[in-house]
């Protein structure tokens, strides 16, 4: 269970250790009903990836399928290894769907892609401003917008912000 304990300071989840043979990292975006099973190949168990994962079971989406993202990146379409990769993980989701807590574009956030992702080697994300572009993706942490936004979700703001966790 080595990282799920980290977002204890973040969420009140009850978590079990499964295992299984699975070759991905994967987890259904939102609550479901009874469990959620969180895929973690031998690969995905770096604190990155499994906060990222959980993100998801918590109900948030990728940063990069926000209505608004073709203003703060361009997607390389022609890059990509697979067109499954294309439609499933970076087409923008519906703006009904999503919610962005009146927090702008987080090139930051954990939820971002990394300028590499699903592709042929060749650059997939490419930032807007060039400044950020060996930052988007960066999978270590939460961002600060991802924490508010987490805080937001859940009705959890701190009393003043020095609470905040970053």
């Amino acid at each position: 269970m080595a990282g799920f304990h980290l977002l204890s300071p973040y969420f009140l989840v009850s978590l079990k250790e499964l295992y299984s043979k699975q070759r991905e990292c994967s987890s259904d975006i939102g609550r479901r009903k009874n469990r959620q099973e969180v895929d973690l190949a031998q690969f995905c168990l770096d604190r990155g990836t499994i906060l990222h994962e959980l993100n998801h079971v918590v109900g948030f989406e990728h940063e990069h399928v926000r209505p608004d993202r073709d203003q703060y990146i361009e997607v390389i379409w022609d890059n990509f290894t697979s067109e499954e990769f294309k439609k499933e993980m970076y087409i923008v989701k519906d703006r009904k769907r999503w919610s962005v807590f009146n927090e702008s574009y987080d090139l930051y956030s954990l939820m971002h892609y990394g300028p590499y992702a699903y592709g042929n080697g060749k650059i997939t994300i490419r930032a807007r401003d060039s400044y950020f572009q060996n930052i988007i993706g960066q999978g270590k942490g939460f961002s600060a917008k991802d924490i508010r936004k987490i805080r937001k979700m859940y009705n959890c703001l701190p009393d003043r912000p020095q609470d905040v966790i970053y």
